[in-house]
């Protein structure tokens, strides 16, 4: 659901489509998914520009994946923590967690560079000189939306 209100770019919506799911995972006690929950939180920050409230809260992301055994979402903390130093121009502490990012993917078997280039990206228009309509190319994420809020709604 949140995948899909970022799209839409409606960040207040998708942050508490986190949230929710987060007292839903915490109640349940899943921990996993509780970081997982406080990663994507970090991650929306980070999207928002709120560089300060993204560092903080990855960081708290990072000890939780780590806690809860979460290889892959405690690398991408790493990534995205050096993300977030690069656009604050601090280069040697971007530099400094970049290189464990790819000490930990790289321990689980992936390259670095690979995982970088798969995480979502928005997607290419006007490639090959085709055109896309802001309607028909947002149709999609919203009927999405809406089968997600009506599953959610039918659970509460």
């Amino acid at each position: 659901m949140a995948v899909c209100l970022i799209s839409l770019n409606d960040f207040p919506r998708a942050l508490s489509s986190y949230q929710q799911a987060r007292r839903v995972c915490e109640r349940a006690g899943m921990p996993l998914l509780v970081a997982q929950a406080d990663y994507n939180i970090a991650y929306l920050y980070y999207l928002r520009g709120e560089y300060g409230s993204a560092i903080e809260r990855l960081y708290a992301a990072r000890r939780a994946c780590e806690a809860t055994g979460d290889a892959y979402h405690f690398a991408l903390c790493h990534l995205d923590l050096s993300d977030v130093y690069l656009e604050l121009n601090l280069s040697e502490e971007a530099r400094t967690i970049a290189h464990e990012g790819f000490l930990r993917f790289e321990a689980q078997g992936m390259r670095y560079e690979r995982q970088r280039r798969s995480r979502t990206r928005p997607p290419r228009t006007g490639s090959r000189g085709k055109r896309f309509k802001r309607s028909n190319f947002l149709r999609k994420p919203r009927n999405v939306c809406a089968r997600v809020e009506s599953c959610l709604a039918a659970a509460s």
